[in-house]
């Protein structure tokens, strides 16, 4: 059953925000919905993937003063919602610089046994689940999903509920970008649609407390699935 959140505007002090909190069924749609899409995104060439994130980039940027205005009421800042949003540019460009090295299968090589060789291939997970937090809400949303993406992985974004205002504008921004549409979503609930999301991907990332990180953790090892944990919580900045 769906309910419905109010958030607090951190200038004052007034729930002025409402959004309806993803439940299970939301979040396992969402999940399939781009594991139907990612296959014939990952059949794309490197090339061609690296080029879609770059006019990805290019629709972000014309929904800049919409996701600035949003992230200033969502955290209350004044300069680093600007900075944010125009920082997702070197993101992506990072992104498409390091792909073909990173994403290069490389030599086989001899085993310990004659005529046996070992080879690697790198193929997407599926699937990346990424729960990011409130203190930097579009950073740490998407610094993992743009390589996850340009591997050839579909991404499902769980915000915090407690920033979800900038979800709007970067929607709208992703609706512009067919390709990535098909293959990237984003989910806002509370810590149930978190737990749900855990349960429905290939891989998770997750950027929050030790308590939270645990569950996370714990989730994937049930499901035996890779998680990566940036874990803090410890510091008011």
């Amino acid at each position: 059953m769906s309910q419905t959140i109010s958030v607090r505007n951190p200038y004052t002090g007034v729930h002025d925000y409402q959004f309806v909190d993803a439940t299970v069924a939301d979040v396992r749609a969402a999940c399939e919905r781009v594991r139907s899409a990612q296959p014939q995104w990952a059949a794309m060439s490197l090339a061609a993937r690296l080029d879609v994130l770059q006019r990805f980039g290019e629709c972000i940027l014309a929904h800049r003063e919409e996701l600035v205005s949003a992230l200033t009421a969502d955290t209350g800042r004044a300069m680093i919602p600007g900075i944010e949003v125009d920082g997702l540019a070197g993101f992506i460009r990072r992104a498409v610089a390091d792909a073909p090295r990173a994403l290069a299968s490389p030599a086989a090589r001899p085993a310990h046994i004659p005529s046996i060789h070992g080879s690697t291939n790198r193929i997407p997970f599926g699937v990346v689940g990424n729960i990011s937090p409130w203190n930097f809400p579009v950073i740490l949303s998407f610094i993992d999903t743009f390589p996850a993406l340009a591997a050839g992985n579909a991404v499902v974004i769980k915000p915090s509920e407690v920033t979800p205002r900038w979800v709007e504008p970067m929607r709208a921004a992703i609706a512009e970008c067919p390709e990535v549409a098909a293959v990237l979503d984003i989910v806002v609930g509370t810590g149930q649609a978190g737990a749900a999301l855990v349960d429905c991907v290939d891989a998770v990332v997750f950027t929050g407390s030790v308590p939270t990180g645990r569950k996370v953790a714990e989730g994937a090892a049930r499901n035996f699935i890779p998680a990566y944990l940036e874990l803090g919580g410890k510091d008011p900045a």
